[in-house]
């Protein structure tokens, strides 16, 4: 634990010798991880080749609107962390002194984050990697600047209040606004054990442990996984690698991966997800998959690489939105974390064709081979959670087929004729409240009658 008890021009002192001790970059880049990449990007075709060449050309690239679909807003943490990787994977002072630059000039620019909730832990998340990666090619003037913003975030990070962040701790609110703090308390050089640490680790295991179910699924919709899923999983896998594996083997005990490959397809342009909770059902680019990389147990991990691959990969369409999760700088944790030495393999036919999470959430894919998959689900809505977005779902049903939807969710709007239901005997299953659960059972299957 660091020891902050000091007064006056001390205490400033004794923080600067502290940060000066911190060796950068802590989290995630190592320098397996880096000849990895090094290596795996002189293969022609191969994952980090084509994923990292669309990532050079983003940083490359000096107006936001052209390189990101968008300017202002979060675009420059985005490419401050991008620009922050580049230098920390470069194999020539040059170019690493010229993306940390680029880096730091994206942040320093970045003066309006956002809400004092959200978009200060969006500015912490990105600050939390781009400080880390980039601080080694920084002029020590540089390196002040940022220890101060650092220190000015983390302080409004931990004076949030939010009622969100209370009761059973199932809101997004929980692994967005704990997780921006844990990483940037983490990349910051904080042990552990500190005290503030423990309580965000605490604070995030009760997350994991109580607002999903055994395949990941959580009332408030895969999108509201997904999202939070970049600060949540990105504080466990941080956490991890510092040494306390407490927040990785909570969300390990959840096959979010499997869920992925029963709920997600690609279209020419976008991947697509069956919706439940209040989400949409397209386009999630914030690098969850490829965090999930790591989360895979290695005998599945053949399997899921080959959903990835299809999904977000090299086999996706060439002209699809965000290949490689290009948005949000979701990019670096494919070149991270994608396992190139692993063989893919088809799960068509070792996978179950159906599979329940123990929210009440049915999944059905016909295969995984192409972008003609169907998918369909079926929801019972066993239990409520408090805090957390939420919508009546008892027999709610959803239809993704040859890349179109055909059946969809009612996102965040509440009118009847907004809800997709499974009808029973002819009759409408919708109730108009959230408070009405429904049962959902498994049934072993029957043995094939012999001939």
């Amino acid at each position: 634990m660091r020891p902050w008890l000091c007064v006056g021009l001390g205490c400033m002192a004794v923080r600067a010798a502290l940060a000066a001790e911190v060796e950068h970059p802590r989290l995630f880049v190592t320098p397996e991880r880096v000849k990895r990449i090094r290596t795996q990007a002189q293969v022609k075709g191969s994952h980090h080749q084509l994923a990292l060449a669309e990532l050079k050309a983003r940083v490359d690239e000096p107006d936001d609107a052209s390189a990101y679909g968008a300017s202002g807003g979060y675009v420059p943490g985005y490419r401050a962390v991008e620009a922050a990787f580049l230098s920390a994977i470069a194999d020539n002072e040059a170019d690493r002194k010229r993306c940390a630059d680029a880096s730091y000039a994206a942040l320093d620019g970045w003066t309006k984050t956002g809400s004092a909730t959200l978009g200060k832990s969006i500015e912490g998340r990105c600050l939390a990697l781009a400080y880390d990666w980039a601080y080694p090619a920084w002029s020590d003037d540089g390196r002040a600047a940022m220890r101060k913003r650092v220190d000015a975030v983390l302080r409004s990070l931990g004076s949030i209040s939010h009622g969100n962040l209370g009761g059973n701790r199932t809101s997004n609110f929980v692994g967005v606004i704990r997780g921006a703090e844990l990483l940037l308390q983490l990349s910051n050089g904080e042990d552990v054990k500190a005290e503030r640490v423990r309580f965000l680790i605490g604070e995030l295991k009760r997350y994991f442990d109580r607002a999903f179910g055994d395949l990941g699924a959580c009332q408030e919709g895969p999108g509201y996984t997904e999202y939070p899923g970049r600060f949540a999983f990105g504080a466990a896998l941080a956490a991890r690698e510092c040494g306390d594996p407490t927040l990785y083997d909570a969300a390990a005990k959840h096959a979010f991966w499997k869920m992925l490959m029963y709920t997600r397809t690609v279209s020419d342009k976008v991947n697509l997800s069956l919706m439940w909770g209040v989400s949409g059902g397209a386009d999630y680019t914030e690098g969850w998959a490829s965090q999930l990389l790591l989360l895979c147990p290695a005998e599945q991990l053949p399997y899921y690489l080959w959903w990835y691959d299809r999904n977000m990969g090299r086999l996706t369409p060439k002209n699809m939105a965000h290949r490689f999760y290009g948005d949000r700088h979701g990019t670096v944790w494919s070149l991270l974390f994608y396992p190139a030495d692993v063989t893919s393999q088809d799960p068509t036919g070792l996978f179950p064709r159906a599979v329940m999470d123990s929210r009440g959430y049915i999944f059905f894919p016909n295969h995984w081979k192409e972008s003609s998959a169907i998918l369909v689900s079926l929801a019972a809505q066993v239990r409520k959670d408090q805090k957390g977005w939420n919508q009546p779902e008892q027999l709610a049903i959803n239809l993704i087929a040859d890349g179109n939807r055909f059946i969809v969710g009612p996102v965040k709007e509440t009118k009847p004729e907004v809800y997709s239901s499974l009808l029973v005997d002819g009759k409408y299953t919708y109730k108009d409240s959230t408070e009405s659960l429904g049962k959902a059972s498994r049934l072993p299957p029957k043995p094939k009658a012999r001939a």
